[in-house]
């Protein structure tokens, strides 16, 4: 019989599927996806930029909102601290200006680089409307401060005199570029790329020691749109659902007395009750 179609074995994201052995292995080029749990089969290479999620992971298990394309990391976050690497080693040394190169210009420009915050000013992003920090936080998530990742945002108060929303929350910003970790894997602090009076450099946050000049009061997730969040109001309080026990009366099969015997049966009465409930069970289904 003459086949009417061919196999296709080029199915999810257009991966041609690898099913030796009934395996149902995804080829992706760098590493093999094992779809039906969501997970690599091997880690990630670059698992070290963001140690407290599983170097398993794809798209930090939100793969309509991320992308991993070479099995590395991330696309939109990686390409947002390459381009803020680029710019720090560029104009690391620039003279510090409000709206043309100011911590807030230098953030929006990593955003705008991935194709996000598309309603900011050409050229860095800010310029012209001031604020720039709370502009950039009003169109992201507020996430807890041992939370952020690779690519997240955090803000912070400063010691200049005139600041910037409530207790200076407002004041500066940067981006993660590194996640900190003690030798049991707690988030202790973050490796930040900032612009200050200094230019644009490079930066160790302590989450149990401020520094001198700064005192980080936020973190904030840009790449997470709103109706992809469940949930964003504050921390809810656990919900313990209790109710009665609903006793089913079981049914037995025709014919039969509280231990499954047969009366008249005698050879029931060598079985135990477990035995002749699955014997009688299985007979009625033939």
């Amino acid at each position: 019989q003459k086949q009417s179609s061919l196999d296709n074995d080029y199915l999810y994201n257009g991966k041609e599927l690898q099913d030796e052995h009934n395996l149902g292995w995804m080829d992706y080029g760098a590493r093999m996806y094992m779809s039906d749990i969501g997970r690599w089969g091997v880690v990630d290479p670059k698992t070290e930029l963001v140690y407290h999620w599983t170097p398993y992971r794809y798209g930090y298990n939100n793969p309509i909102r991320f992308f991993d394309r070479d099995g590395m990391t991330e696309e939109e976050r990686q390409k947002a601290v390459e381009w803020l690497r680029a710019y720090m080693k560029a104009h690391g040394k620039d003279a510090y200006a409000y709206t043309t190169n100011d911590c807030a210009s230098t953030v929006a420009g990593a955003i705008k680089s991935t194709g996000n915050f598309g309603d900011l000013r050409e050229g860095l992003g800010i310029r012209g409307f001031g604020n720039g920090v709370a502009r950039i936080v009003s169109m992201a998530r507020k996430i807890k401060k041992n939370e952020a990742r690779m690519g997240d945002i955090l803000t912070f108060k400063t010691t200049r005199k005139t600041h910037q929303g409530v207790d200076g929350e407002f004041d500066h910003i940067g981006m993660v570029t590194k996640v900190n970790v003690d030798e049991k894997g707690n988030v202790i602090g973050y490796r930040v790329i900032q612009t200050g009076t200094s230019g644009t450099r490079e930066i160790d946050i302590d989450l149990n020691k401020d520094k001198d000049w700064i005192q980080l009061k936020g973190a904030w997730q840009w790449d997470t749109e709103e109706d992809n969040n469940i949930y964003q109001g504050p921390e809810l309080e656990p919900v313990v659902i209790t109710g009665e026990r609903i006793e089913r009366k079981e049914r037995l099969p025709e014919g039969l007395d509280e231990n499954y015997r047969r009366p008249g049966r005698t050879a029931d009465q060598n079985y135990s009750p477990e035995f002749l409930k699955w014997w009688y069970s299985i007979s009625e289904k033939k």
